[in-house]
């Protein structure tokens, strides 16, 4: 009954009775079930989109630091050494449904030696620095990936399953309404039809 009284209102707030169309045409823009199904039907429509495009990123990083000391005699004189390195590293491994791998590393290594020596009674000290660093990328295609049915690419198929059955659904919803919102029309219509033969 509720599309009767969208059509009395309606109608009550125009001057003239509403056309058949223009009263199809607010039933479908104004009414709850339809804009909601529209809402469930681009909510799956994200799904989809969001299972199609589950990258699996992974990334790491690593750091450490070192030190070596070493203290002994060369020729009768005292000699030490310490060596510190610190070195840094980050990788990127993100793998797609297809069996695609993409992996970005980067290295940074950073050694730092002090060496003492004291020889005749005339100590010296001498340091190095030494910087190294390293970058990589490698793409990887695992052939077998098609042939094998990944979790994925079922959260893929199950996001379009859902999706079609939210537009079906949608559309099913449009259509009982306008068919309800036509059905009162003419019931409406032939009631005055009727009431202007009189």
């Amino acid at each position: 009954m509720w599309p009767l009284s969208l059509l009395l209102l309606a109608a009550g707030a125009q001057a003239r009775p509403l056309t058949l169309d223009e009263a199809l045409a607010t039933a479908a823009a104004a009414n709850r079930t339809v804009v909601a199904a529209g809402w469930a039907e681009r909510e799956a429509e994200g799904r989809v989109e969001v299972a199609r495009s589950a990258w699996s990123p992974v990334l790491s990083a690593s750091s450490s630091t070192g030190s070596t000391s070493s203290a002994g005699f060369v020729a009768g004189y005292p000699l030490s050494s310490a060596t510190t390195t610190t070195q840094s590293g980050v990788g990127l491994d993100v793998s797609a449904a297809s069996g695609t791998t993409l992996s970005l590393d980067a290295s940074l290594r950073h050694d730092v030696s002090t060496t003492t020596s004291s020889l005749g009674g005339v100590e010296s000290v001498q340091e190095q620095s030494n910087w190294q660093g390293g970058a990589s990328v490698s793409v990887t295609q695992d052939l077998l990936a098609p042939l094998r049915t990944q979790p994925s690419a079922i959260t893929v198929r199950q996001a379009r399953e859902a999706g079609s059955a939210a537009t079906l659904a949608r559309e099913r919803t449009v259509n009982d309404t306008l068919l309800a919102v036509a059905d009162a029309w003419w019931t409406c219509w032939s009631a005055n039809d009727a009431v202007v033969a009189l």
